[in-house]
């Protein structure tokens, strides 16, 4: 099929536009009424932010990072524990290092 990908948008009179796809980068894109171009990346559609430089995530990508953070925070939260709990214990042997008689 020439082009690879066609599309079309609804306009402001009720009436569909043939979208115009231009070839940049090796890829099929065009410029949506968000701001987003859209990608015709290895058989794949995706939608690629310009001002930010990047991808728009998948839902799989999106699901992966999410996973990532949750364990970084699942980390920091089990760090945060273990040091209150070692404050704990640091506290208590100083309240009854001076509680204790003097040595000497």
């Amino acid at each position: 099929m020439n082009p690879r990908l066609r599309g079309y948008v609804l306009g402001t009179d009720g009436k569909y536009r043939k979208l115009v796809l231009e070839e940049r980068t090796g890829a099929l894109c065009h410029d949506s009424l968000l701001g987003l171009t859209l990608r015709l990346e290895s058989e794949r559609l995706r939608l690629f932010d310009p001002r930010r430089g990047e991808y728009l995530l998948t839902h799989s990508e999106e699901r992966q990072a999410r996973q990532a953070v949750e364990a970084e925070r699942d980390q920091a939260l089990e760090a945060q524990r273990i040091a209150q709990a070692r404050l704990a214990e640091l506290e208590r042997r100083l309240r009854s290092d001076l509680g204790a008689p003097a040595a000497g």
